[in-house]
């Protein structure tokens, strides 16, 4: 991108002589640290592709930000306005852009941390959503409709098979039949929906450990970031999310799955450290099923990304042609493996 361009959008936000560095170029948003003197903020270009309705982020996010500021001790960064009042700025081709405070002397962790820092992780994510537990799930507004809606994923698959190209249904049959027969997913989703013991919750919707600011000396979380996905949903999501992005020795961009395994520290830690932050968050009920939350956002994902292969890669960006049927593969693959070692926890609590 043009750096005038970026530098005119940090101007807006009251930064004259800007120094900018990115610090993401993901497959959403591209964020930069704007820079003048010792003041400092995150500059982020929103990706009105995948969210269409720019304020409802910001809308979300200050209601967030103002409850907690009000209600609790747990903090996230403050939203910076431009010098005319506004938290959105629309540059002159059209692009879309905001600013949070800068949080100094943070970092974000990867994959690899140990055991303990994924209980810390854990443990973040669950605070955050025990300190917003009060917050009316009706007053976040829905940003990305049917996200996390796994009856809807599974009607788009069903949908795909026979629009799919032959040769790619052919590679994927193995996958296909087996998610088919794990469908009592998808009717333990539509059953826990109707039940209301499993309560419609603000969630974070996209909990990864690069999603959480961690202090440099300390090694502890500062906060969540990338709040964008925040909206009401339900108790797997989250946990759900950690369990596929951490527990698996492996990344969902491998290619060899035949030495993938459920690493039994992190899923531990992340469990543990997850309901410890929930405090009494959680009903009974939501607890006895917290096992199935990984199952459901593996089973979800692998959905999705079988159903972009069957298609001709429409959704996610693949850099071959096959990306999306490893990425399929992988996470079906996953899947085996953490019903395997949840065997004999869910048969303590089959789902009805």
């Amino acid at each position: 991108m043009n750096v005038q361009v970026i530098r005119r959008a940090a101007q807006a936000f009251g930064y004259n002589q800007p120094e900018l560095e990115l610090l993401t170029s993901g497959l959403i948003h591209t964020t930069y640290k704007v820079t003048e003197g010792n003041k400092a903020l995150v500059l982020q270009q929103i990706n009105t592709a995948v969210f269409t309705e720019p304020d409802k982020i910001v809308n979300n996010y200050k209601i967030l930000f103002d409850y907690l500021n009000r209600q609790s001790a747990f903090r996230i960064p403050e939203p910076v306005q431009t010098t005319a009042g506004n938290f959105l700025f629309f540059d002159e081709g059209g692009r879309v852009w905001r600013a949070t405070q800068f949080i100094p002397n943070s970092y974000i962790e990867n994959n690899n941390m140990p055991p303990e820092q994924a209980y810390k992780a854990a443990h973040c994510f669950g605070a955050f959503s025990n300190a917003i537990a009060d917050l009316n799930a009706q007053s976040i507004e829905v940003v990305i409709p049917g996200f996390h809606n796994l009856a809807w994923r599974y009607e788009q698959f069903e949908n795909a098979l026979p629009k799919a190209l032959p040769e790619r249904l052919a590679r994927v049959k193995t996958i296909v039949e087996g998610l088919q027969n794990r469908k009592w997913l998808v009717d333990f989703y539509n059953a826990l929906q109707a039940n209301p013991q499993f309560r419609l919750r603000i969630m974070h919707h996209d909990c990864k450990v690069s999603n959480i600011l961690f202090d440099v000396k300390t090694k502890n979380p500062i906060c969540p970031i990338d709040l964008d996905t925040v909206m009401p949903g339900y108790f797997f999501s989250d946990i759900g999310d950690l369990v596929r992005s951490v527990a698996g020795n492996v990344n969902e961009t491998v290619t060899s799955v035949s030495s993938m395994q459920i690493r039994k520290p992190y899923y531990d830690a992340l469990i543990s450290g997850y309901l410890a932050g929930l405090g009494d968050t959680f009903t009974e009920t939501e607890k006895r099923f917290i096992h199935h939350a990984g199952l459901l956002m593996i089973y979800m994902q692998c959905l999705r990304f079988t159903t972009d292969y069957l298609l001709g890669d429409v959704y996610y960006k693949v850099a071959y042609p096959e990306q999306n049927f490893h990425r399929s593969n992988n996470q079906y693959h996953l899947l085996l493996r953490l019903e395997e070692f949840l065997a004999d926890r869910l048969k303590e609590h089959p789902p009805r």
